[in-house]
């Protein structure tokens, strides 16, 4: 964002000297490493359902088998109960209850259903968001589709007069980068959105947490320091180059 990688330019109007024409540039594309880096957490938030899924199954049966247990989606709310059974038959009647509560199919839970659909999208094609919400030179709004470099997504013309804090030249534009037209979370601002699917999903993995174990686990961390660690093991001083047990140490990844 900080190489400004849209612009606009305004100039005198070529044919009316009341106006001033303007035009909104690209000047850099998304990059392309983008897509996988929004793919992978979309992935991942789709992941941690089937393991908490596998997790409610062991639990209430340490011998039964995972292999065909995933957290159930289906295409209509009348094919949900069939998709419980298909997936996890293992897990309990309340497990199934709270699946049914979160209602993971179109029309009923649109955030669980967004993130499945998206998982399957992101698996032909890569998640790159687009411009929106461009703020263009005469105080008005467009929407851009794909950010291609050396385009011009709008332009137009406007009275200055009308517009006194409008200056002529080149200047940044303020705009957000939204998921994609046409695709589950459309038009919406791409990363507060994905804080908000992160801790939706957090929400759903702890009430079947709280439901299989009581209560929702602590995460681990700081468990015991490294030297506690040597200590405990007899491994040698220094031969894991972490600070603490479990957690990298500063300047390591």
């Amino acid at each position: 964002m900080a190489r400004r990688p849209i612009y606009s330019l305004v100039e005198p109007h070529p044919e009316n000297e009341t106006l001033w024409a303007w035009a909104v540039r690209i000047k850099e594309a998304v990059p392309p490493t983008w897509a996988p880096i929004i793919g992978d957490v979309i992935h991942n938030l789709r992941a941690s359902l089937d393991l908490m899924a596998c997790d409610v199954v062991r639990i209430a049966d340490p011998t039964a088998p995972l292999d065909n247990v995933y957290f159930p989606f289906a295409k209509r709310a009348e094919e949900l109960d069939a998709m419980i059974e298909r997936r996890m038959a293992g897990a309990p009647k309340e497990a199934h209850d709270l699946v049914r509560q979160m209602k993971p199919y179109p029309g009923g839970n649109d955030v669980l259903r967004g993130v499945h659909e998206l998982d399957i999208i992101d698996k032909h094609q890569a998640l790159l968001p687009v411009a929106g919400h461009i703020r263009s030179p005469n105080g008005g709004g467009v929407t851009s589709g794909e950010l291609l470099a050396g385009t011009e997504p709008t332009s137009g013309f406007f009275d200055p007069r009308n517009h006194p804090a409008a200056t002529l030249g080149v200047s940044a534009v303020d705009f957000r980068l939204v998921f994609p037209n046409q695709g589950p979370f459309e038009g919406r601002e791409l990363l507060p959105t994905i804080e908000d699917l992160i801790k939706d999903f957090a929400g759903v993995v702890d009430a079947f947490e709280t439901l299989s174990l009581g209560t929702v686990a602590e995460p681990l961390t700081n468990v015991m320091s490294l030297r506690e660690f040597e200590m405990i093991t007899g491994l040698p001083e220094g031969m894991y180059q972490f600070g603490t047990f479990g957690r990298p140490a500063d300047g390591e990844g």
